[in-house]
């Protein structure tokens, strides 16, 4: 099959990085894939004026680079005016006729709808529901915290909030728009299935969860040693990856457990950081993520929403000891209290309970450690992509 995707962008993201995973892998087996972003990405507003966008394409075509340092990219990557609607006109003239065009974000889903009949089926991957500043907004979060304690019932009552700022009800709409447009959908995981079939009366074709590259994450063989228990998490910028919620339970582990090392990675340090966390202040290539792995006894996930969450993922498959939020599809992935230990997201106390649990039990802490690690095996990425041909060959003899 002739396959194209379209991309919001390829700077260093899980998102980015899955496309990029299922790019390789299709083209591995056989399909022509191209890949395509844009120099200038959507706008939340829907007027544009073409003599400012050609001007600063002009102006800015040297800073772009086609290549992506961070990935072993199989694909070469090519540009698009921008993902803007009102530019597909402009933008199909440059990507060619295929079997298949990917939508690979909210702002991506609006233009491939837009593409002429000759681009392919289209579809839409949803890795996530994208309302950032809806997902960031702890006043929200508190509100749909008042209807129960369910993880799923808490983020479906966040989903029908009606924000008060003009500005993000818009940008909501937008997004959720874009569930009812004319494309083939498949998610990343149950929850955005149900998420999108129970609230938005969508049929989903299938789920494609993302699987580990085992080529570059598994246990190393280390010989033991004696050194204190290391704790790993992510350190990120954005409040819905609940970094703030790990780093206060890391101060009641550090309170009980002085002796434990602690290390985050993603983000540059802040005030709210203690001194005796050590901080690696960027996102990890994908070799130092897995010594960072390899070299951690526990591994933390605290975030307050994902759409899918891989790196307890790829920690698991390095011998981590995981502790999670219950977000994403940590369900799908994982079983609480055999390969994982799972607490109800924005809560400190039970977050640092569970990794308490397994710093003082060490029986515990290696069994869950050896589960994860087993259980994960068989969430490869060759798995993922058969599934994903699946889905894609069903709807060409359906049509």
């Amino acid at each position: 099959m002739n396959i194209n995707y379209i991309l919001p962008g390829i700077e260093l993201s899980g998102g980015v990085r899955v496309i990029f995973e299922h790019a390789n892998r299709l083209k591995g087996k056989g399909h022509d894939v191209t890949l395509f972003f844009p120099f200038v990405v959507r706008p939340t507003i829907y007027k544009l004026e073409w003599k400012r966008l050609f001007q600063f394409m002009r102006d800015n075509q040297k800073k772009w680079n086609s290549d992506v340092g961070w990935f072993d990219l199989k694909i070469k990557l090519k540009r698009i005016p921008s993902i803007h609607p009102v530019t597909v006109r402009i933008s199909e003239k440059i990507i060619p006729d295929a079997d298949i065009t990917f939508a690979t974000s909210w702002d991506t889903a609006d233009f491939v709808a837009r593409l002429s009949p000759k681009k392919g089926e289209k579809f839409y991957f949803i890795q996530h529901y994208e309302v950032w500043d809806l997902l960031n907004n702890p006043n929200c979060w508190k509100n749909a915290e008042k209807l129960g304690e369910d993880p799923f019932k808490i983020f479906l009552s966040l989903t029908d909030l009606t924000p008060e700022d003009p500005e993000l009800l818009k940008i909501k709409k937008m997004v959720e728009d874009t569930y009812s447009l004319p494309l083939n959908k498949i998610t990343v995981s149950n929850l955005l299935k149900k998420l999108v079939e129970e609230k938005f009366d969508e049929r989903i074709k299938g789920i494609v969860e993302n699987g580990v590259n085992f080529d570059k994450f598994y246990k190393e063989i280390n010989p033991p040693s004696k050194r204190p228990i290391r704790i790993a998490m992510p350190h990120m910028t954005a409040p819905y990856k609940g970094s703030i919620d790990g780093i206060n339970a890391l101060k009641i582990v550090k309170n009980l457990h002085p002796e434990i090392e602690f290390v985050l990675y993603g983000s540059k340090s802040s005030r709210d950081v203690p001194k005796w966390i050590k901080v690696y202040e960027r996102l990890l290539s994908d070799d130092e993520l897995r010594r960072l792995y390899n070299s951690s006894d526990i591994f933390v996930n605290p975030s307050w929403s994902e759409g899918f969450s891989l790196p307890p993922l790829e920690a698991m498959a390095c011998g981590c000891a995981v502790v999670s939020t219950e977000v994403g599809a940590i369900k799908d992935y994982s079983i609480n209290e055999k390969t994982i230990l799972t607490s109800p997201p924005r809560n400190p106390h039970l977050l640092a309970k569970n990794i308490v649990r397994l710093v003082e039990d060490e029986t515990l802490r290696k069994k869950i450690a050896k589960n994860g690690c087993q259980y994960v095996q068989k969430f490869t990425w060759e798995h993922s992509i058969d599934k994903l041909e699946l889905i894609l060959e069903s709807s060409a003899i359906s049509k």
